[in-house]
């Protein structure tokens, strides 16, 4: 294409430009010259890191929340004997999310892994010793209540 010609639809633009991010100095051949120039036509795309989550680390919190909130409610009433189901839940979310979170080379949910197995333990130990309360209270397990 002379440059007189002005390109149409069909034929591309190329012009080669010199790269800003590298300066020249003293002399060159044609070679390092050249290789310092990028085509103007060319594109790159740019290059972006997608973060990757960790659902198991979060599910592990959430139901270590879910089951310290339950564990509570053994000292009112029995129906707070689920924190213990909820609590194996979130320490075993907790395990896998603590094994994926290793894997990933940001460590995404590692915290989140740990939290959901404190909490679920909490849980755990929360319903024991509520329901040993109660029995002391109580004199047995009343089931009515």
């Amino acid at each position: 294409m002379n440059t007189s010609q002005k390109p149409t639809a069909t034929q591309p633009i190329t012009q080669v430009v010199p790269c800003p991010t590298q300066k020249s100095y003293g002399p060159h051949n044609a070679t390092q010259q050249q290789s310092s120039y990028i085509s103007q036509n060319s594109y790159i795309a740019p290059q972006s890191t997608i973060a990757q989550g960790n659902p198991r680390a979060k599910r592990a919190m959430i139901n270590g929340f879910i089951s310290l909130a339950l564990s509570l409610l053994t000292l009112i009433t029995l129906a707070g004997f689920a924190g213990i189901f909820t609590g194996t839940l979130a320490i075993i979310y907790g395990c896998m999310g603590l094994n994926r979170a290793m894997q990933l080379p940001n460590r995404s949910g590692h915290g989140q892994a740990i939290t959901g197995i404190v909490l679920g333990l909490a849980a755990w130990f929360m319903v024991i010793f509520s329901l040993i309360i109660r029995h002391a209270v109580h004199g047995g397990l009343d089931w009515a209540l």
